[in-house]
């Protein structure tokens, strides 16, 4: 098959869970025999061939337009490119793009998978005419896709109760291939940190997070891993910013990400919307002592195995209770080690990906 994923801002990943997505499944797939095309926005137009066999196509995108502006630019390019490919099957990561099926015949809609991620416009970051734009592709997504896929349970119960469909249920998967038995990692007394790896986003629990370490007495460091260059990452970072409360950037050399979960006295997991968060799944697969927002999202992925708050002022207990804490959640690292390896493997996501492509390319041949 000839495969194109769009959607993401390229690999190796520099971004978030789509890019995780688009690097793991495209590898995977490539190694399978297929010909995989990911999108990507550049500054010029070009595509290079990636060692595992993965065509990377750079879109370009002029870089002094405005945010919003560049994206619906790159969305249509990437559109108009792939439909010029005659890929079998093109793998859209979200549904800003979805408008702009319209512009295709039929024939090519018939080709176009969406994964649905979370509920997009529920996210606290959103203004009021975002959020109705973010609605409408939604709807318009669901009813021009070929198939839609969601990450979660919740999110497939979603899209079944809002517009009686039923989404593909795939989930993402964890890098677990440097584990050979489900035990957790020692947290030794030279682990005196705390660990937080989100982007700067209000729904993530950033501020709750940051103001009630803040207020606590608890006496080890807050290690805080993501891109704070937006707006309210700046605002996070003045505010709080301090001997205790470290801003550490982005980091994505794997190993070193791998090795500072593995340090952690506490994984710190703030997010309230979306699916299955990928990060969430890498702090499972190290072992991690996990305190997670008390959403259905992150329940139904770690049930009994993490502590949970619903508020700032849990948190400020939790921060007061650290080392009570994580002595209780260490005998779930196991526990959540073990459901990576049984429910959350790469491989497994690949599989279910290419019998759903497979799928898709038998049913545009038979019509």
């Amino acid at each position: 098959m000839k495969i194109g994923i769009l959607g993401t801002r390229g690999i190796p990943n520099r971004y978030g869970g789509f890019e995780e997505l688009a690097e793991n499944l495209s590898g995977l797939l490539a190694l399978k025999g297929h010909e995989v095309w990911v999108y990507a926005p550049n500054n010029t137009f070009s595509a290079n061939k990636q060692p595992n066999g993965t065509i990377v196509v750079n879109i370009n995108i002029p870089a002094w337009l405005p945010g919003n502006l560049q994206t619906i630019i790159y969305d249509l390019r990437c559109l108009r490119h792939a439909h010029r490919q005659q890929l079998n099957v093109i793998l859209e990561c979200g549904y800003s793009f979805s408008p702009f099926l319209y512009l295709f015949r039929k024939k090519f809609r018939n080709r176009v998978v969406t994964n649905m991620d979370g509920m997009e416009w529920q996210r606290a970051k959103w203004g009021w005419l975002a959020r109705r734009f973010l609605q409408l592709a939604e709807s318009i997504a669901v009813k021009l896709s070929a198939e839609i896929i969601a990450d979660h349970p919740v999110v497939q119960q979603y899209y079944q109760n809002r517009y009686g469909v039923k989404a593909n249920l795939i989930s993402y998967g964890a890098n677990f291939d440097h584990r050979s038995a489900p035990q957790a990692p020692s947290r030794a007394s030279t682990h005196n940190y705390l660990l937080v790896v989100s982007r700067p986003e209000p729904d993530n629990s950033l501020n709750e997070i940051l103001h009630a370490y803040k207020l606590s007495t608890n006496p080890l460091r807050l290690l805080v891993v993501g891109q704070f260059t937006n707006g309210y990452g700046r605002k996070m970072v003045k505010q709080y910013s301090s001997n205790k409360i470290l801003f550490l950037g982005g980091i994505y050399d794997k190993l070193l990400l791998i090795s500072m979960l593995e340090g952690s006295l506490l994984y710190i997991h703030g997010h309230t919307v979306g699916g299955t968060n990928p990060m969430l799944l890498e702090a499972m697969a190290n072992g991690c002592h996990i305190v997670a927002h008390k959403n259905a999202f992150n329940q139904s992925v770690l049930e009994n195995r993490a502590a949970y708050f619903s508020s700032e002022s849990d948190l400020i207990y939790i921060f007061n209770h650290t080392y009570e804490y994580a002595r209780t959640l260490a005998k779930k690292g196991p526990e959540n080690i073990l459901v990576i390896g049984t429910k959350y493997q790469w491989s497994d996501v690949a599989d279910k990906y290419e019998e759903l492509f497979h799928k898709l390319v038998e049913k545009n041949e038979k019509s």
